[in-house]
């Protein structure tokens, strides 16, 4: 069974957003399986589905927010949006 999803902080949201807005290119380093992955792409989608927010590249590779350790070397926080 998948592990139930953590929001990341609203502010790193954003810049995931202003990221995908400009269509820039990124890394990103995330977990997957245990193993960190790097991916070095630009971000042309951050949606939610099934109660979780997703990020899609435009190498196809797509990812669950929760995932992301850093991205441009900025770190994800542990706190996360209040709902």
């Amino acid at each position: 069974m998948e592990n139930p999803y953590q929001p990341i902080p609203c502010n790193f949201h954003d810049r995931l957003l202003d990221w995908a807005t400009r269509r820039d290119k990124v890394q990103a380093t995330l977990l997957q399986e245990g193993q960190e992955v790097e991916v070095n792409a630009v971000i042309v989608d951050v949606f939610t589905q099934a109660g979780a927010e997703f990020m899609q590249f435009d190498n196809g590779q797509q990812f669950r927010l929760d995932a992301l350790i850093q991205v441009n070397g900025l770190p994800v926080r542990e706190d996360y949006c209040p709902t």
